[in-house]
């Protein structure tokens, strides 16, 4: 189900339907939570994260980076560097 929350999001941001996209992803980040899917949680919370920080929302994409880096610390998934490394050019 994650996955097909996903797979709409990329078809919504294609149709350039970005406030879709979004409610889509938030869906997807709260059933992963729900559900405790490390991974769903890693990769939904990253990829709204940092199109948060693309377009100016600066404090809400920091903070769903830091929920990314955290599961993603917690459950051993490389590419932290690359979250931190975001998140500390984000300030």
């Amino acid at each position: 189900m994650i996955l097909a929350f996903h797979d709409l999001v990329h078809i919504t941001k294609q149709a350039e339907q970005r406030e879709k996209a979004i409610e889509y992803w938030f869906q997807s980040l709260k059933l992963a939570q729900e559900t405790n899917i490390a991974e769903g949680i890693f990769h939904t919370a990253g990829t709204l994260g940092r199109n948060f920080l693309q377009t100016g929302q600066q404090e809400q994409g920091r903070h769903l980076l830091e929920l990314s880096i955290s599961v993603e610390k917690q459950a051993g998934f490389p590419g932290v560097d690359a979250l931190e490394n975001l998140l500390l050019h984000s300030s």
